[in-house]
Parts: structure tokens; sequence; C-alpha cells
């Protein structure tokens, strides 16, 4: 129990004593009733240090008494005690109150006047302002430092004071209460205390200079606003604990962590790559001096458990409580971007190392610094760093190229352009190459040339594009004329025997011509068709080879044989020109071969009828000869002749497509210069070659046949040529009037003509033909006549024909289970075009114009094939 509550037990103890002692009334002495509020008035005077208490207790004493007096019955002597009693409290307590006042003012006095003299002593002393100043204003009291600093209003005493501080006075006199306030005096800032006097009549002001302390607070503050609004991370942490001591507002919105909480952590806590002892030994030179500040490169953990790169800067602040401060920089941008330019120098190194396009790098002397993979490539270079550091263009170049090419790096170094250039160069094993050059100048910031880039590009097969492309075109205007003049011919080659053909067709219809003139009109007619056919015939093998569609059957053939079926085949003109013609074998050849006979027969005749169509006189000889070449076995055909030969100029274009050794030939001699072209590549595909192996203008020309043979061990070997034609492969048929005796044909063609023509050439071979005119009508004639159990023994089917095409007719007849042959005429002789007549369901193909021999054997063999087994029927 402190003092207070003691002196306020006793006054409470005191005043009830007073109340029981009035209670007890007059049964005590009046001086002992008078005695005990005396006593107790003057206790609390004496011990009591307020007024209020002395006040309080007093006031309560007197309205006991009053209330004594009030309430007591009765008068007389009984009220002259109360009285008395009430008179003498009252004179008691004014005494007591009397002596408490004087006591407290002579105490009060006393210690003022001790208090002034020291304090007196020590203002005076004092380095910061002191004033005294009365209620009014006035200065009554100013110390030496308050007038070297308030120079302005307090230089003398009895001067008043500014409003400001006459209004603080008053307020601090009212309150009873010290009061601060800061004054701002321009250059300095002082910080005023105001004290009442215990006088109640003067105020003390103590000044003190805060001018420092206020910008070092003003700095502080600007810093801890700049370290708080700083994009980097600022820590702050004990050097011992090392826990946070301050962390600003950066670094806690990156962890994710609040102030509170990081101050109870470590670095080690946000460094999950770091720990206590590994941090110990990092900071070790920063704790024992040997450096001033750390730079590192870590990573921090955030809250959520993710991490980021950071780069930190360390440093020990020493003192009597030292700590650390580290200033840590995000540095995921930096390390992201790093990565981007890593793998834009990747990229851009990878596509100069792959590019087909050669980069170079040269310094301002010339020598060459780098070059990519397209240049080490195409000058045939094993390793281009060989060569850096040295001049460039290399020695090996072509002179022409290093002066061109030294002459441009000059112009870009010394004025800063860019330039060009396209010449050849050589490779290290000597091919030429050509390359098309863009030299770049490099500058720095400030203009100036560095180095230079030389960028080339190989432009060898462009050069070897544009030579071909004039060679093409000049090979194009060639192929143009000759077509000109192919078509010019051809004009001329198809009126020729059209003219005949037309023109003894209409001899046949005078009345008056005799039987023997008829009959040499038919067969002018005849002869000029074939003509005709034989110039169809060479245009469409062309367009074949042409479109890759002309193929050849490898069977077993008699090359004997095919001589002397081409002999017997140009013996009548032979005869017409008495010309000499012999067969040689200038070696054994094989009896048998593998080969396509049609094709070797077409290559040899048109061979020797080139040879005979040009020989006027002298002699055509066909020299064959088995040869080996390559591992392979070839024969050989040198069909030779003594007539008109070529110039060099004649035989260089005289395989060409359209071309004969000159216009005027094909005036002379007809034909369409197809013959040469189609044998060539005929025998290409055979597995040879024609050439032309000599001629000579005016003295004739040789040329030569080749053809593989295929395997020929164990084959019999024949040494001399014979006219022999037995065991030919396509001799005459027999076109007897019964060949075809009782068969019944169905014939569908849409050409009325054709239909007059095949139905005449079918009877008079003994056959029963129905014609009709389309494909539904062929479909509908054969089922009717199945079943009415007289099925047609054959089907002439045409492809070509409105309302519905013979594909489609033969389609619809074999779904309905026709299964009686059927075979198909068409114009159409390629061979895709059999295949695909035998792939809808015919049984053979027949082309047009028709050949009755070939026509009526075909017949004559399925209709055979048939009849012994009518219910399937085999295709050829």
């Amino acid at each position: 129990m402190d003092t207070q509550q003691r002196r306020l037990a006793f006054a409470i103890l005191a005043t009830v004593v007073a109340v029981v002692f009035f209670l007890v009334d007059l049964r005590l002495p009046l001086g002992v009733a008078a005695a005990v509020p005396y006593v107790t008035v003057v206790l609390i005077g004496l011990l009591s240090p307020r007024r209020t208490d002395i006040l309080v207790f007093a006031t309560v004493c007197s309205v006991l008494t009053i209330f004594g007096y009030v309430g007591s019955p009765g008068g007389g002597e009984l009220w002259k005690v109360i009285a008395n009693r009430a008179l003498a409290l009252y004179v008691i307590w004014a005494i007591a109150l009397l002596g408490y006042f004087l006591r407290r003012k002579d105490s009060a006095l006393r210690a003022s006047e001790s208090r002034a003299a020291s304090v007196a002593e020590h203002r005076d002393k004092n380095v910061d302002p002191i004033l005294q100043v009365t209620t009014d204003g006035i200065v009554t009291y100013a110390n030496p430092a308050s007038v070297g600093l308030l120079a302005f209003w307090a230089t003398t005493l009895g001067r008043s004071v500014p409003k400001l501080w006459r209004g603080r006075a008053t307020a601090t006199l009212d309150s009873g209460r010290p009061a601060d306030f800061e004054l701002d005096c321009g250059e300095r800032v002082l910080r005023v205390t105001v004290v009442p006097d215990a006088s109640g009549s003067l105020v003390e002001f103590f000044a003190h200079d805060i001018t420092d302390q206020k910008r070092l607070q003003v700095d502080r503050e600007r810093m801890g606003r700049a370290l708080e609004q700083s994009l980097n991370e600022v820590f702050v942490f004990d050097a011992t604990t090392l826990r946070f001591i301050e962390v600003n507002r950066g670094a806690r919105r990156n962890l994710g962590y609040t102030l509170e909480e990081l101050q109870k952590l470590t670095p080690v806590d946000i460094k999950p790559q770091l720990s206590e002892d590994a941090f110990e030994k990092l900071v070790a030179p920063l704790r024992a001096g040997a450096r001033e500040k750390l730079q590192f490169e870590t990573v921090h953990g955030r809250k959520d458990g993710s991490t980021y790169p950071v780069e930190v800067h360390l440093q020990l602040c020493a003192g009597e409580a030292p700590f650390f401060v580290a200033i840590v920089l995000d540095i995921t941008e930096r390390i992201r971007s790093e990565r981007k330019l890593l793998d834009s120098e990747r990229r851009i190194r990878a596509w100069l190392e792959h590019s087909p396009v050669c980069t170079k790098i040269v310094d301002l002397k010339f020598n060459l610094q780098y070059m990519s993979y397209a240049g080490v490539r195409g000058l045939n270079i094993a390793d281009i760093t060989q060569y850096y550091g040295k001049p460039y263009p290399f020695d090996f170049f072509p002179k022409a190229f290093r002066d061109s090419m030294t002459k441009n790096l000059e112009k870009v170094r010394d004025t800063g352009e860019v330039a060009t250039q396209e010449a050849p160069v050589s490779d290290t094993d000597g091919n030429t190459l050509w390359f098309h050059s863009t030299l770049v100048p490099v500058k720095d910031d400030g203009g100036r040339v560095e180095y230079i880039m030389v960028v080339s590009v190989n432009t060898t097969e462009r050069k070897q594009a544009e030579l071909e492309l004039v060679e093409a075109r000049r090979i194009a205007e060639s192929a143009n004329k000759a077509k000109s003049e192919f078509l010019a011919n051809m004009s001329h080659e198809i009126r020729t025997p059209m003219t005949a053909i037309l023109g003894f067709a209409e001899n046949m219809e005078d009345p008056e011509l005799s039987e023997r003139e008829k009959l040499e009109s038919v067969r002018t007619i005849r002869q000029n068709g074939e003509h005709l056919l034989a110039i169809i015939n060479d245009i469409l093998d062309l367009s074949k080879i042409e479109a890759g569609k002309m193929s050849v059957d490898r069977v077993n053939c008699h090359p004997s044989r095919v001589i002397a079926e081409v002999a017997s085949l140009v013996q009548t003109q032979v005869a017409a020109k008495q010309l000499l013609f012999t067969m040689e074998y200038a070696t054994p050849i094989p009896e048998t071969i593998k080969s396509d006979p049609m094709r070797l027969r077409q290559i040899l005749l048109n061979l020797v009828g080139n040879a005979v169509k040009f020989t006027d006189a002298g002699e055509v000889c066909i020299v064959a000869a088995f040869v080996n070449r390559y591992d392979a076995s070839f024969l050989r055909f040198d069909v030779s002749d003594t007539g008109r030969g070529m110039t060099g100029k004649q035989a260089s274009h005289i395989f060409a497509e359209f071309s004969q050794a000159d216009a005027s030939t094909s005036r002379e001699f007809g034909g369409t210069g197809l013959g040469l072209t189609i044998s060539k590549r005929l025998a290409k595909l055979l597995g040879g070659d024609v050439e032309l192996i000599q001629t000579k203008f005016n003295e004739g020309s040789v040329f030569r046949a080749t053809v593989a043979t295929g395997p020929v061990n164990g084959v019999k070997m024949l040494t001399a040529a014979t006219p022999d034609g037995s065991d030919r492969p396509a001799g005459p048929v027999s076109t007897a009037h019964n060949d075809l005796q009782g068969c019944r044909i169905l014939l569908a063609e849409d050409n009325y003509t054709n239909q007059i023509l095949i139905v005449g050439i079918l009877e008079k071979a003994g056959a029963m033909v129905k014609a009709v005119k389309d494909g539904w009508l062929a479909f509908d004639a054969a089922t009717a006549a199945r079943d009415e159990g007289a099925t047609f023994d054959v089907i002439l089917m045409d492809m070509q024909m409105p309302v519905m095409d013979g594909y489609e007719s033969t389609r619809l007849l074999r779904e309905k289970g026709y299964t009686r042959p059927i075979i198909a005429l068409t114009a159409n002789t390629m061979d895709s075009d059999r295949d695909r007549c035998l792939t809808i369901g015919c049984d053979d193909f027949v082309p047009k114009p028709i050949n009755r021999a070939l026509l009526i054997e075909i017949i004559r063999a399925h209709w055979a094939m048939a009849t012994e087994n009518p219910v399937t029927c085999s295709r050829s």
C-alpha cells in the first residue's frame, strides 16, 4: 500500500470515529466531544498534502454538526450544548485550516527559494535556452543561451514574448500541467517545454535545439521511404541471431511473408540451397574484416514453396549491435533474357552453320575471322580454322576473283557502303564454282566500320541452269522449227495418200471403168491406206514412248527369222531400184534370244527401209554379230548402204524428234522423221541402242542397232544367214469361206460403214451376224438370246458407243452371268486400253482398222474354246 492509500485509509477511519463520538450525544463531557473532531481535523490537515482533502472532511464535520443540531429533540440546555459544539467545531476547523495554509505556504516558499537558487545557477550554465514569463507574457528571466538563439525577441528582459508563446503559457497555467511544442526558427528547430510555476503566476520555457535530430529524422524517413518503395529487396538482420529486423515491402511482396512472420525467420529459412553452416562460412570474410561486402547468386524460397533466382549484395555494419544489410536483386528476368539471348545466339549459329548461304567475317586488314559451314562444304575445305587469321580471298582463287574481291573490300572499308559481286572461284580440287557475294559493313555506335561481313550464295546451279536454259531455248527453237516442218510434212504425208484413196475411190464409181482398172484402183487405195496407217502408227508409238507407256514383251524368238522377214518386206523396193541386198553373220549368232520380235522387226525394218530409200545405186547390207560387253550378251546389227550419206551437221540431229537430214529430204523421199527416234527408244527398251557409227556425204552411212539377248547358255549358234521363211510367227491366215461356218455373232458397232464392212467380212467367212448400234441394245440382244436358248457364240463389242459404251455393257453382261466370249473392238491401241478391256470382262482385243485375217483367226480360236467348254471361257 502506497502513501496516498495509507493517508486515505487514515482519513476515513478518523471520520468514522468522529461520527461515532457524535452519536454518543450527551453522554460524554463537552470537552471530550469537542476534542474528537478537533483532533480529527488537525490530523487530516497534517497528513493530507492536498487542499481538497481538508475541504471535504471539514465539510463533512460541518454537515454532521448541523444535522445533530437540527435533529436533537427538545430545547433549552440541549440546544445550547449543540450550538456550543457546532461553534466549537467551526472555530477548530477554521484554526486548523488557517494553520494548514500557513504551513503549506511557508513550506512552498522555502522550497521555491531553495530551488530557485539551485536552478538559477544551473540555468545560467545551460546550453539550451530557458525563459521565465509572467501570465502577461513578460520575460522575467532569460539565460545566456536564449539570448543568442532567440535574439530576435529575447535580447532584453521585460520584453513581451510572441503571441504563440503567450497562448502556450496561458494554456499551461490553466491546465496546471507541463506541455511541449516545436518551434521552427528558420535555420534551427527547437523543442520547447512549458512548465507552470508553483505560484501560478509564472511559466518557464525550456527550449532544446533539435535541428540535427530533425534533419536526421527526415533523412531516416526519406531513406525508409526509399527502401520501402525500392523494387529491390532489402533485408536487415541481426549479426548474432541472424533474425530479420527490417524487410522492405518489395521483399515482403516477393516472398509472400508479412514483416511479423519474417522477424521470426533467418536468411537460411528463405534459402533452400543454403544451410546455417554454409551461411556462416559464406559470411566469415565479413565477420573477420577481410571483405567489406560480398556479392553472390543464390535462390530464394517463397512462402508458397516456389523459388526464384537472386543476386545478393551483403554488407556487415559493425557497432555495439552489429547487423547485416542485404540488397537483393530478383534476376529472374535477367536469366530469362540471358537464356533467350543464348537461344537466339544458338539459333543464329545453327542457321549460319546449316544455311546454304556462306557467311564470312573479315577484319579491316581483310584477314578471315569466321566462315560458316556452307563455305567449307562449297569450297571443299576440310578444316576452315586453318585459314582463320589469314588474308581473304584465298590464294587458290582465280586472280580475277581475288582482285575484284579485294577492290570491293577496300570500298566497303573506306566508304561504309554495301558492295556486291558475282564471279567464279575455285575450290581446293580446282573445280570452278560461281558465287554471288554481298559485302556488308558492320559499324560501331560511332558509325565507324568495325569489320566486314561477306554473305555469299552458291550460284553454280543457277549459272548452269542459265546455260542450260540458253541451250534449251536453242533446242526448243530448233524443235519448234522441226515441229513446224514436221506438221507441214505430216500435212503432205497424210494428204498425199488421202488424195489417192479419195481419187481412186471416186474412179470406182465410173460405170465405164474396166475390171482391170477397178482392180488397180482397189490396190492403190489399199496401198495408200496402209501407208497412212503406218504414219499414224509412228505417231502413236512416239506418243506411247513419250508418255512412258510403251512396253515390250521379252519372249523366246528367232533373230534369223526376223532378219529374213525384214528382207522379204523390202524385197520389192530393192528390186525396183535394182539394188544388191545381202545378209551376213560376222560371228555365229544364237538361234533364239529373249526379246520382243515385233519391236526388233520394227527397228530393223526402219533401218533397212531408210537405207533402201536413200540409196539409188549400189547395195544395202545387214551384218549381224553376237558380242559380250559388261558381263552381258548383245546382238549387233550393222545396216550399211552406199546412198547419199550425211554431213556432220545433218548427222548431229538425225535422232531428234520430227527431224530428217534436212527439210528437202522429206519433200523428196517422204516420211515423218520419227523412224530413227522410235527405233532408238525401242532399242533402249530392249536393253540396247541405235547409233550412227559412220557416214560420209554422197558415200553412204552405217547404222548400228543392239539389243540384249538374255541368257544364251546351251542355245544353238547359227553361222550363216538364209532367206528361210519357215516357222514365221505371223504367216498368212486362211480366209476360207467356211472358217466361221455356223458361228452366231453379235456385233455392237455404232458406225454404220464399219457395220457393213465387218458384217461383210464375217458373213463371207460363213458366220451369222446380228448388228446393233449401242451397248444397251447389245445387252438386251445378248440376254434375250440366252434366255431363248439361242446364245450368241461370240460378241464383238465396240468400246466407244453412244447411249451405253462397250465397257459398261460388258460389265453388266458379266454381272448377269454371261460367260460366252466377248471380244473388244477399239481404235484405242495403248497397252492401258487393252488392260482396261480385259479387266472389265473382255476375252480379247482387236485394234482398228480391222485386219480381216487377224479378226477371223481370233474369233475362230475363242469360238473353238467356247464350244469345247461352253461354261467357262478362257481369256487370251
